[in-house]
């Protein structure tokens, strides 16, 4: 993700958005990969809970038993970009949860889209953030598989999601200097 800030007109932001799925050859697809995680990271290898030191540190201390995941996939810690991602993983390397920190231009893109709704597996938080211009939006998702067609988390867990979402948006605000996390009501 890259925002920009624009001089014209005045206050306006242009949010651009990448995704790489697949790497089936080519020199633009390789290009793009490379230029993508040289500054997130690389998303395809999952390693214990227990090892965080990035964007899933605040999880190391969540007891995972019961969510169908027992790894996470993570990107470096970074208190400047506009969004934070990171991933809970199945025993099979599946991504199973998302939880996703957006601030600044980047929260005012996601507020925009709508918070998923009422049929989705997933919780969101907000705290305001003075430095980043608008409140921080947080949101944790169940995932879905399109190979298989499927969640790679077989039960959704509400209790588990917002024990996950609450550590990881409470982490990063903190980092971030932001005020206090709140989830919002479901409904």
């Amino acid at each position: 993700m890259v925002t920009l800030h624009c001089a014209k007109p005045k206050g306006r932001e242009l949010v651009a958005y990448g995704d790489l799925y697949g790497a089936s050859g080519g020199t633009a697809v390789t290009g793009l990969g490379r230029v993508s995680t040289a500054r997130l990271g690389k998303p395809g290898t999952a390693k214990p809970l227990a090892r965080a030191q990035g964007s899933c540190v605040a999880l190391r201390d969540i007891s995972v038993a019961g969510s169908g995941t027992s790894g996470i996939m993570e990107y470096p810690a970074d208190p400047d970009a506009p969004q934070t991602n990171c991933y809970l993983v199945t025993g099979a390397g599946k991504p199973g949860y998302g939880l996703y920190a957006y601030y600044g231009v980047a929260a005012k893109d996601f507020e925009s889209t709508g918070f998923g709704g009422p049929d989705h597996d997933s919780v969101v938080a907000t705290a305001p953030c003075p430095r980043a211009g608008h409140e921080a939006v947080f949101a944790l998702y169940r995932l879905y598989d399109p190979d298989t067609r499927s969640e790679p988390v077989a039960h959704y867990s509400a209790a588990f999601a917002r024990s996950a979402l609450k550590a990881f948006a409470g982490h990063e605000a903190e980092q971030r200097g932001c005020g206090d996390v709140r989830i919002m009501d479901p409904t």
